[in-house]
């Protein structure tokens, strides 16, 4: 799971530089319980427990899933496999 604040951050910037964000918040700012993060969590919890659940494990596959995301959504497909890649093996993207 992701912190709720990261340290030390190397970003890019608009001009091409670099800078380093020494506390980097990840929560909502109006503390809204969600956001990209929460929902990229609730994606990952739902693969973990719907689609690699113990009956699947029968058949002997824990193949990797391929997240189908539109529009806003894909943010929060994309933190998911951030968050946990070894279970996707891609994104495909609908606009």
């Amino acid at each position: 799971r992701s912190a709720p604040i990261l340290e030390n951050v190397p970003l890019g910037t608009a001009a091409g530089g670099n800078r380093l964000a020494t506390s980097l918040e990840l929560r909502h700012p109006l503390k809204s319980p969600y956001n990209f993060y929460t929902w990229g969590e609730q994606i990952a919890d739902f693969t973990h427990d719907v689609i690699h659940n113990d009956s699947n494990k029968d058949s002997g596959e824990n193949s990797k899933v391929t997240l189908v995301a539109n529009s806003i959504g894909t943010m929060s497909a994309l933190q998911s496999i951030l968050d946990e890649p070894t279970l996707y093996d891609g994104c495909f993207v609908i606009n």
